[in-house]
Formats: structure tokens, C-alpha cells, sequence
């Protein structure tokens, strides 16, 4: 966590060993711009120079880390784009609850509507953590996900749907 901190504060790369469920143990150079909190376990947003693209990695994945020097030009995360794109989206009792005046309550809702803006690489881990319907007709179980998303075509190129309950990826 420390070597992962300055580097972010630094503006600086880092070797890491990294273990993967798709690929085991991987050596990885890797440029992280921010710490993020999914509700279930904190990640790194970082570039991946061996895939040449931004990705999260799971802290408590990461084996060894060590800072190696600037982060390139390649790796600014200006250029992530799913960091920098915000989706707005407009949470709602899940339509086949039969008292949705309780949800209005918990979430401390404006005339039954709960505006969010989050950044397209964390709309998956707010709707896995918060059990957010994302299926067009609702279609999901009320009582398991009591808020449902009313604007789902916001979700058009988000990638890190994998994690929303009932969406399939879009774009």
C-alpha cells in the first residue's frame, strides 16, 4: 500500500507481481493515478503497460511493488477514458416493490428519484455493491434489488459492467 501511495503521489510507475484469477502470477509495470474503495475491497486504477490499457488491480493481489521511475506520457490518466467519463444516473424504487416509500426513505430520495454522477470505470462495483437493478424492464428480483436504474442507456460503453447485476455489456 505505501509503495502503491507514493507512486500515486509521485507521479510515478511501478514494478509489481500481481496474481490474477485469468493469468496466475504476472510481472507487471504498471503507472496508478487512484485509489478506489468498491465496498467490497479497495483497488488501483493504474495503466498496464503489458496490456496497453487502464485497468483496476485488487490491492491485496499485489505481491511485491516496487517505484521504478515517471509514469509515460502513454500512461496519464488523462487519458483513461472510463476515469474521466462521468455517468449520470438516476436511481428509482425498483418498480414491483410494493412499498417503495420505504426506499424513497432509506436513500433520502428527491421526489423518489437519487441522482448519482460516478465515473464510468466505477459504475459496475456502485450497482454490484448497492444490488442495483440495470435491466431496461426491471426485471430482477424487488426484494433482492430494491433500487433499479431508470436511465439504463447511460451504461452505453461503460466497461466495467461485468460487475452489475442482470446488464449485459453495451458498445
Amino acid at each position: 500500500m505505501s509503495a502503491v501511495s507514493r507512486a500515486i503521489a509521485g507521479s510515478q510507475s511501478l514494478r509489481i507481481r500481481y496474481v490474477s484469477l485469468s493469468t496466475g502470477a504476472t510481472d507487471r509495470i504498471v503507472s496508478p493515478h487512484a485509489l478506489v474503495d468498491s465496498g467490497l475491497r479497495w483497488h488501483m486504477r493504474a495503466h498496464d503497460e503489458r496490456r496497453d490499457g487502464f485497468r483496476d488491480f485488487v490491492l491485496t493481489r499485489i505481491q511485491q511493488a516496487e517505484v521504478i521511475g515517471p509514469i509515460p506520457t502513454s500512461a496519464n490518466r488523462e487519458l483513461d477514458e472510463q476515469w474521466m467519463r462521468i455517468v449520470p444516473m438516476e436511481l428509482v424504487p425498483h418498480p414491483d416493490l410494493e412499498q417503495p416509500l420505504a426506499v424513497v426513505a432509506d436513500y433520502g430520495m428527491t421526489r423518489g428519484v437519487l441522482q448519482l454522477r460516478l465515473r464510468a470505470s466505477l459504475v459496475g462495483y456502485v450497482t454490484q455493491f448497492w444490488g442495483i437493478d440495470t435491466t431496461s424492464d426491471h426485471s430482477l428480483d424487488p426484494m433482492r434489488h430494491q433500487l433499479w436504474l431508470r436511465n439504463t442507456a447511460t451504461l452505453y460503453g461503460v466497461e466495467s459492467l461485468e460487475f452489475a447485476p442482470g446488464t449485459k455489456i453495451l458498445g
